[in-house]
């Protein structure tokens, strides 16, 4: 079973399309996959999405 550590960038582009956003999901989607994530990757993907959010609201 393959394994992989993802990063808080590629979490993002789970929620937000944009390049690599396609690889992610199959990657993550994939019940043959184990996926390892920091413990503070739920913070900065949170962080990532409002800052992403107030970008595209003050543009």
């Amino acid at each position: 079973m393959p394994a992989y550590y993802v990063d808080s960038s590629a979490l993002v582009k789970r929620y937000i399309e944009e390049a690599g956003s396609g690889s992610v999901a199959r990657l993550l989607d994939d019940p043959d996959v184990v996926v390892y994530v920091s413990h503070i990757a739920g913070a900065e993907v949170v962080a990532a999405l409002t800052r992403r959010g107030k970008s595209e609201r003050w543009s």
